[in-house]
């Protein structure tokens, strides 16, 4: 009877481990996941910072070169500046949608306020920055 009793009980085990086993893959998954999600918005802002800093030396240029502000970031990507010789785009590295606006590493437009020249990030929790 002893016997029996031992052999019902292995399936029952088996299972428990493997319980045990997938819970474990399970939680891993998880954790591994949220590191990747914290990594890739830690770059994603560090990138939005460069950005934000590369779109507002570009303001800051058109307004020297051309003694006024630009009317929108658009100005900043199909207008070229001369300056002795020189010359070249006033914003570059930047990413540009299909109507040449500038985008944050978010995929958001940059906010443009011409009034002031200053610029802001489009995405939610961001636009302080």
């Amino acid at each position: 009877m002893e016997n029996n009793e031992n052999i019902s009980q292995k399936p029952k085990r088996k299972k428990r481990e493997i319980l045990i086993i997938l819970l474990v893959i399970v939680i891993a998954v998880l954790v591994v996941g949220a590191k990747f999600h914290y990594n890739n918005k830690f770059a994603k802002e560090g990138a939005m910072l460069a950005e934000l800093q590369t779109v507002r030396t570009a303001v800051r240029l058109y307004l020297t070169v051309n003694k006024r502000l630009p009317a929108s970031l658009k100005d900043l990507v199909i207008e070229n500046y001369n300056i002795e010789g020189n010359s070249g785009q006033y914003l570059t590295g930047v990413m540009v949608n299909k109507d040449n606006i500038p985008e944050d590493s978010f995929g958001n437009e940059f906010i443009y306020n011409k009034g002031t020249g200053r610029v802001n990030s489009g995405t939610t929790g961001y636009e302080n920055w």
